[in-house]
């Protein structure tokens, strides 16, 4: 990309694609956001690492590079056809279809012996391939138990492929639907401060009480504050459900309004301290402990990460 000066990647990563990622993150206990998937749209992001196999530091230049997946909802059987259609020539790799290879690859050996029988495979750890390692056995039983188990079986892999594409495609959907309000609230609640922070107002922020909207705000904040690069799951804090949790019980929590808690960190080398906006725009930090205060005519509390 920076040889030829290209803003813009594309991927040719399909629907079928997207189901093998959804279910392989579900086998890891992935939230519904993990379940929806890989973004249509993205940042290349700033990159970590320097080693051979790694991603290497993109920098500044990684911020400004875009992903795009323009076939994601398109069937791979569909692509294989326009091909055929029109003579264009592409590669097979054969080594996809070993399933002793990849999580993905036993996935997909998974998904297509369901298909052609019709019904589930009922795969018993005893009972995979033998060639298969003990890892991926028992990631395959969690599919399985973890898609039944999913948003009231959203993702139930006995309903077929192409139930399991629309599935993945409403979760999609929902969490492009969840980053655009988490947009419109940060706009909303973001108030001037220093540079490297982000200055969080608590006025009207009770009304905003739906959880994976709260997480989405949270991780935005982090990405943005961390000193890790941007992009890393390292200024995601990991994506800790309970440290991101934690952020959120103390900065929803409906306390007295004369009383907040101090400064903390819960992940991502961000800390969140309790401040005070003056009319004049000037900060005052409340402190280091829980104390009680008194707030001024014109004056506005808010969270400085």
């Amino acid at each position: 990309m920076t040889r030829t000066g290209a803003n813009v990647l594309a991927f040719g990563h399909h629907a079928d694609d997207q189901v093998e990622t959804s279910l392989m993150r579900l086998a890891r206990g992935t939230t519904e956001v993990g379940a929806a998937g890989m973004r249509r749209c993205r940042r290349w992001g700033m990159g970590i690492g320097a080693e051979e196999g790694e991603l290497g530091w993109a920098g500044l230049e990684g911020m400004n590079r875009w992903i795009v997946r323009p076939l994601l909802e398109v069937r791979k059987d569909r692509i294989l056809a326009t091909c055929h259609e029109h003579g264009l020539e592409y590669v097979t790799d054969q080594t996809n279809f070993q399933p002793e290879i990849t999580l993905r690859n036993a996935i997909r050996r998974m998904l297509a012996e369901e298909e052609a029988t019709g019904k589930d495979t009922k795969l018993e750890l005893d009972q995979a391939p033998q060639e298969m390692p003990p890892e991926f056995k028992e990631a395959l039983q969690k599919v399985k138990s973890a898609s039944a188990n999913f948003q009231t079986t959203i993702l139930d892999i006995s309903g077929g492929k192409e139930q399991l594409r629309g599935a993945v495609k409403y979760l999609s959907s929902h969490v492009e639907d969840i980053d655009h309000q988490a947009t419109t609230h940060l706009k909303q609640q973001s108030l001037q401060s220093p540079i490297s922070t982000f200055l969080l107002s608590t006025h009207n922020l009770s009304s905003i009480t739906d959880n994976a909207i709260q997480r989405a705000m949270v991780l935005r904040i982090m990405r943005y504050v961390s000193f890790h690069p941007w992009g890393s799951i390292r200024a995601d804090g990991n994506r800790r459900r309970s440290s991101i949790e934690r952020i959120i019980n103390v900065i929803w929590s409906r306390q007295p309004s004369n009383t907040r808690p101090a400064s903390f960190t819960a992940g991502g080398g961000v800390l969140w301290s309790p401040t005070i906006l003056a009319p004049d725009g000037r900060l005052k930090k409340i402190g280091n402990r829980t104390q009680t205060y008194l707030m001024k005519p014109g004056d506005r509390f808010a969270w400085l990460a």
